[in-house]
C-alpha cells in the first residue's frame, strides 16, 4: 500500500511540476533524482551479462561476432550515457516515459526492459540500443505535433529493440563484408557491398514501421495523424516553426534599419523528393513508408474512440515548450548561430519577457559579431537557405560588421539594465564594447546624442525612405497544429498589404539613449583602455623585439615548465584508451576500463606527493546519489568544448558562464583539468622482410624487429582557467614507448608540480 501511495505521489508531483514551469524565469534542464543503474554499472559487467544470454546453439563464428557486438555497443553507449549529453529524471524524459507506459500497457514485461531518455541535441531523431535504451532528441520533441505521433516514433524504436535489429544489422554487415565465398568477395565492388547493406537497413526500417503500427493498434492512440510524423522527420532540418522575420524586432525610437536589410521574398521550402531512388540510403524514402503505413492502418473499427492524447494535452504543450526553450541554445552549441537566434525569436513572440530567451538571442548575436569581426565565415550562402530563416540570415549578413557590433552593444545594454547582476550579460557587453573599439571606432564621437526627429528622417537619401511590405496578421492557427508544416502541406500564398514606413539607413542614433548614462560611460572608457592596450600588445608581439621575447618565454616554459601556484584542481572525466592496430582490432575496451581505474590512482598519488588538492569528476566512479556531480561534469565538458571551438576569437564568457562561475565557487578553484592517455600498439611493416636478400646475417635482425612490440603513447594534460576562459597549461607528450606505470607517474608528477610550484 505504501509503495502504491508513493508511486501516486511521484506521478502527481511530476505532473504538477510540468504544469508549473516558470517560462518567464526559465532555467536550463538538469538531471535530478538518482542516476540510473545503467549509468553507474561498469561497462564490463554489462558486457559479461549480455554474453551470458548468447545461446549455446549459436555457432562459434556467430558467437564471436555477437560478443564483439555486445562489447563495442556497451562501451560506446556508456560513453554517450555518461558524457552529459543525456538527461535523467527531467520533465521531458518523465513525459516520454509516461507515453511509453501508455503504449506498452499490454506488455508490462517488455516495458520493464526499456529505459526512455532525452538527449541534448537539436536534430530531429530517435534511436534504440541493443541494451534497451530508447533515446529521443530535444529537436524531435520541439517539432512533433501530438502525443500519438510521439508514441509512433517510440513504437518504431521499441520494435528495433524487440526484434534485435541493431545486432542483426551488425552481423549482416559483417557477412556482407566477409562474403559467402572468396569468389564473391573478388567479384563484389565496394559499391555493391554498400547497396546490399543499405537494402538490408531499409528492410529493417520498414519492419519497424509495420510492427510499430501493430503496437499502436493495441493502444488507444489515434492513427489518423501518424502520416504527419513523416513530415516532421522530413522537414526536421528546418526550425520548429515558420514566421516571417522583420528587423523591426530590434527597432525603437532611435533605431531604424534600411529597407535593404528586409528580405522581400524568401526561398520556398522545397517538398521532399518522395519518390527519389533510395538505393544508396539506409532508410526507405518517405513515400514508401507513408504508403505502407496507410495500408497497415486501413479502417480500424474503433477509430472514433481513439485519441491523439491519452495524457492531458496540457502536458504535451508544456513538454514541447520546454524543448523549444532548450533547442536555441543547443543550436548555438552546434555552431548554428543564426538558427539559434531565429528559434529564440520564435519563442519570444509567446514569451516576450523571458530573460532566458533574450539572453540566448543575445548570445547568438554576440558570437556572430565576433566571427564577422575576425573575418571568419561559418554559414552556407544565403540563397541556399529555405524558409523564413532566410529572412533573418539576410538581415544579419547584409548588415556591416560595424553595425552588427553596435546592435550587439545596444541589445546587451538593454538586457544588462534589466539585470545588472547577470554576469553573462555583463561579460558580453564589456567584450562587445572592446570589439567595437578594436575593430571599428577609436571613440563614439561620431554617434548622435539626440533623438532623431521626423524631419531628420525625411532628410535622409531617398533610398532610405521606402515603401515597406507588412504582413497581414494571420488568423490563430488551430490548437496543436504546426505553422511550419501547415505551410509546407497547404502551400498557401501569404496575403500582404502595403504601407509607407520611414526607415533610417544609419546606426548613427542607435546609442543616443545610453550615451548620457554614467555606468555606460564608465564601461565605454574601460573598453577603450583595454582595446588600446590589446592593440599595443598585438603591435609589440609582431615586432622583432616582441617575437624574440615570445620565443624566449616559450623556450623557458619548455625547459622549466610553468609555475602557477595552484592550490586545488578539479579533473574532469580522465580518459584512457588502449588501442591495438594489429589485425584491425581497434580499441581494447576491457583493457581501457582497467587502465583508467589505475590511472585515477596515479592521479591521486602524484597530487598528494606535490601537495595539490585534487577532486576527480569521473562518471565511471559516480554513485546513484552523485547527480549534482554529474550535472557539474556535463556543464564543464560543454564549457570546455566552447573554449576549444572559439579560442581563436578570444571569447570571454561561455554560453552558460553564470553556472560555471557557481561551480568555481562550489569547488573553491578556478582551475579545471582534462587529462588522459592514448596508448597504441602498432602494426609492423612488411618492408623489412625484403631484407632477407642480404643473406643469413639479416635473419636475426629481422627476427628481433618482429619480436619487439612497437608502441606509441600520447599523454595530455590541459589546465583551463574558468575565469579567463583560456588554458594556463598545456602538456602534450608523444612518446614511442608503451604506457608503463613509471612513464605515467613521471609525466603526471611533472604536470602537477608545474601547477603547484610558485
Amino acid at each position: 500500500m505504501f509503495k502504491q501511495l508513493t508511486l501516486c505521489f511521484l506521478l502527481l508531483t511530476s505532473g504538477l511540476y510540468a504544469q508549473q514551469i516558470d517560462f518567464e524565469n526559465y532555467q536550463p534542464l538538469k538531471s535530478s533524482g538518482l542516476l540510473p543503474k545503467e549509468v553507474i554499472t561498469a561497462s564490463s559487467a554489462k558486457f559479461k551479462k549480455d554474453v551470458e544470454k548468447i545461446s549455446d546453439k549459436t555457432s562459434r563464428r556467430e558467437k564471436g561476432k555477437t560478443k564483439r557486438f555486445y562489447l563495442e555497443s556497451n562501451f560506446v553507449l556508456d560513453d554517450l550515457m555518461r558524457n552529459g549529453s543525456v538527461l535523467y529524471n527531467d520533465p521531458l524524459g518523465q513525459y516520454v516515459s509516461e507515453v511509453a507506459d501508455k503504449l506498452l500497457e499490454s506488455d508490462p514485461n517488455l516495458r520493464k526492459r526499456l529505459g526512455f531518455y532525452v538527449i541534448r541535441s537539436s536534430s530531429v531523431n530517435a534511436f534504440a540500443t541493443a541494451q534497451g535504451a530508447i533515446l529521443v532528441t530535444m529537436g524531435l520533441l520541439s517539432q512533433i505535433e501530438n502525443e500519438a505521433q510521439l508514441a509512433f516514433v517510440l513504437a518504431h524504436e521499441i520494435t528495433h529493440f524487440r526484434k534485435k535489429h541493431t545486432l542483426d544489422m551488425f552481423l549482416e554487415v559483417d557477412r556482407i563484408n566477409r562474403g559467402a565465398s572468396r569468389s564473391q568477395i573478388l567479384d563484389q565492388t565496394k559499391l555493391d557491398r554498400n547497396l546490399l547493406k543499405n537494402s538490408y537497413s531499409r528492410k529493417l526500417e520498414l519492419e519497424a514501421d509495420k510492427e510499430g503500427l501493430a503496437l499502436m493498434l493495441k493502444s488507444g492512440y489515434d492513427l489518423t495523424t501518424l502520416e504527419g510524423t513523416f513530415d516532421v522527420l522530413a522537414y526536421g532540418h528546418l526550425p520548429f516553426d515558420e514566421r516571417k522575420f522583420s528587423p523591426s524586432f530590434f527597432e525603437n525610437d532611435y533605431l531604424r534599419f534600411p529597407e535593404a536589410l528586409t528580405r522581400k521574398e524568401v526561398r520556398a521550402i522545397e517538398p521532399e523528393a518522395e519518390d527519389e531512388d533510395d538505393a544508396e540510403s539506409t532508410h526507405p524514402n518517405f513515400n514508401k513508408r507513408r504508403t505502407a503505413l496507410l495500408e497497415g492502418i486501413g479502417t480500424p473499427t474503433d477509430a472514433g474512440k481513439r485519441q491523439a492524447f491519452l495524457l492531458p494535452e496540457a502536458r504535451f504543450r508544456t513538454m514541447q515548450q520546454i524543448a523549444r526553450f532548450e533547442v536555441p541554445l543547443l543550436s548555438l552549441h552546434q555552431e548554428s548561430f543564426y538558427r539559434g537566434i531565429y528559434e529564440a525569436w520564435l519563442s519570444l513572440e509567446q514569451y516576450p519577457n523571458s530573460h532566458f530567451l533574450r539572453k540566448t538571442l543575445l548570445k547568438g548575436l554576440y558570437i556572430s559579431s565576433k566571427y564577422r569581426n575576425n573575418n571568419n565565415t561559418y554559414l552556407t550562402p544565403i540563397d541556399s537557405i529555405q524558409g523564413e530563416l532566410q529572412g533573418l540570415v539576410h538581415f544579419m549578413e547584409k548588415m556591416t560588421e560595424a553595425d552588427l557590433n553596435v546592435l550587439v552593444v545596444t541589445e546587451a545594454w538593454k538586457l544588462y539594465q534589466q539585470k545588472p547582476n547577470d554576469t553573462e550579460t555583463a561579460a558580453m557587453l564589456k567584450d562587445a564594447l572592446r570589439e567595437l573599439f578594436i575593430h571599428h571606432y577609436t571613440d563614439l564621437s561620431g554617434f548622435a546624442t539626440e533623438k532623431p526627429t521626423l524631419e531628420i528622417l525625411l532628410q535622409l537619401p531617398p533610398s532610405a525612405v521606402d515603401t515597406a511590405v507588412v504582413e497581414k496578421k494571420e488568423e490563430e492557427a488551430p490548437k496543436g497544429s504546426s505553422n511550419k508544416l501547415k505551410k509546407v502541406r497547404e502551400k498557401k500564398k501569404e496575403n500582404k498589404v502595403k504601407e509607407v514606413k520611414l526607415v533610417a539607413g544609419t546606426m548613427r542614433y542607435a546609442l543616443a539613449p545610453y550615451l548620457a548614462d554614467e555606468k555606460f560611460q564608465e564601461m565605454v572608457k574601460n573598453a577603450q583602455q583595454e582595446a588600446e592596450k590589446r592593440k599595443k600588445n598585438i603591435e609589440y608581439y609582431r615586432s622583432e623585439e616582441g617575437r624574440d621575447e615570445s620565443h624566449a618565454k616559450a623556450a623557458h616554459a619548455r625547459k622549466k615548465g610553468v609555475r602557477l601556484n595552484v592550490e586545488k584542481v578539479v579533473v574532469i572525466n580522465p580518459v584512457y584508451l588502449n588501442i591495438d592496430d594489429r589485425f584491425g582490432r581497434g580499441v581494447q575496451f576491457l583493457k581501457s576500463e582497467a587502465s583508467q581505474a589505475a590511472f585515477n590512482d596515479i592521479l591521486a598519488e602524484n597530487a598528494k606527493k606535490v601537495g595539490l588538492k585534487l577532486t576527480v569528476l569521473d562518471p565511471e566512479k559516480f554513485k546513484a546519489g552523485d547527480t549534482d556531480k554529474f550535472n557539474d561534469m556535463a556543464l564543464l565538458n560543454q564549457w570546455m568544448s566552447e573554449q576549444v571551438d572559439f579560442e581563436n576569437l578570444s571569447i570571454t564568457p561561455g554560453f552558460r558562464q553564470a553556472e560555471i562561475d557557481a561551480i568555481v565557487q562550489k569547488y573553491g578553484t578556478k582551475y579545471f583539468c582534462w587529462t588522459g592517455v592514448v596508448s597504441s600498439r602498432n602494426k609492423k611493416s612488411l618492408l623489412p622482410l625484403f631484407s632477407v636478400c642480404l643473406g643469413p646475417v639479416a635473419v636475426p635482425i629481422i627476427a628481433y624487429y618482429y619480436a619487439k612490440p612497437d608502441y606509441d603513447c600520447v599523454y595530455f594534460n590541459i589546465l583551463y582557467n574558468a575565469e579567463t576562459g583560456g588554458f594556463d597549461m598545456v602538456k602534450l607528450e608523444s612518446l614511442s614507448h608503451r604506457d608503463s606505470k613509471v612513464l605515467l607517474n613521471m609525466h603526471t608528477y611533472d604536470a602537477f608540480l608545474q601547477m603547484k610550484s610558485k
